[in-house]
């Protein structure tokens, strides 16, 4: 039993792409002619880390977590106030591949570390991509639990008290005597002037309404930051004392007069002066060998 197979229409398929090609020109381009205009991130990109040092309590936790090691921290703690204060944090983006791990492990709110949108960090030398806490700025992000507007706290308490207290009732001949239109406004008007001494009270906020806190512009991307090479510690040799060179031999006519000025007797060139022993020992004459091979002679007997 075979399968059947349902068979389109010839040129459908041109006709389906053709539609899709003309729907996308009447759609909003989404290029973007980059470098000259900046693209737009989510709010949730992972680009270049931001720090806050007055936000940051020293925990080490970022990095500890950190997988590859990449953030180093220097703190020591504050003999006045007793805080843990951070010296330095430096972090490695050539080994760093953004997991976001030390921005979820941080513990302050509003973060004290976190990803923000810059994802220019292309370089020639790696070490520029070693970036300090001079570098790693930004805008702060926002609190995971926004506080609310100073005036609709202080509004708050005094709603609370005036929905408590009943409204005194006014005399009905002073009713009579306003016109109906300001009637009810200004009943409600005098009540708190009244009651705070005469001067008249500013509306009330509601409790309940809360500001948004607005969001710091995104700064532009630092400028290349260039960090000092350790140069080579210079050791400071002391001078060795050379040996003096040995005094040139006197030339041989300088020699001989010298011998002669010493009493010496005169020797020619070359040849050091006899010594006592050798003039008065006798001269030997040296002892001649032959190289004849010697011949033994016959013994001959006694008797004979």
């Amino acid at each position: 039993m075979g399968l059947k197979t349902r068979r389109a229409l010839p040129g459908l398929g041109v006709v389906r792409s053709a539609a899709v090609s003309m729907r996308h020109v009447f759609e909003r381009k989404q290029t973007v002619q980059y470098p000259d205009e900046a693209p737009a991130v989510g709010f949730r990109f992972r680009g270049r880390h931001i720090f806050h040092q007055d936000v940051c309590i020293g925990c080490t936790q970022c990095e500890r977590v950190c997988p590859v090691i990449a953030i180093k921290m220097e703190t020591h703690k504050d003999p006045t106030s007793r805080k843990v204060v951070t010296d330095r944090f430096a972090l490695d983006l050539g080994i760093c591949y953004y997991c976001g791990l030390c921005e979820e492990v941080c513990p302050t709110d509003p973060k004290a570390i976190h990803l923000g949108p810059d994802f220019e960090l292309a370089t020639h030398d790696r070490r520029l991509l070693i970036y300090e806490m001079d570098q790693l700025i930004g805008p702060k992000p926002l609190p995971s639990k926004p506080k609310p507007a100073p005036a609709a706290v202080a509004a708050a308490p005094a709603a609370a008290a005036a929905a408590e207290k009943p409204a005194p009732a006014a005399p009905a001949a002073a009713e009579a005597e306003k016109p109906p239109a300001e009637s009810a406004p200004a009943a409600e008007a005098e009540k708190p002037a009244a009651e705070a001494g005469g001067t008249p009270a500013a509306p009330e906020k509601p409790a309940a309404e809360v500001q948004a806190v607005p969001q710091a512009p995104i700064p532009d991307a630092p400028a290349p930051h260039v960090n000092p090479v350790a140069e080579p510690e210079t050791v400071a040799y002391a001078p060795v004392a050379q040996s003096r060179p040995a005094p040139p031999e006197p030339a041989a006519e300088e020699k001989a007069d010298g011998e002669l000025a010493s009493g010496l007797p005169d020797q020619p060139e070359g040849k050091p002066p006899s010594s006592p022993a050798e003039t008065v020992k006798p001269a030997t004459e040296p002892e001649i060998v032959s190289d004849e091979p010697k011949t033994e002679e016959p013994k001959t007997d006694g008797a004979a």
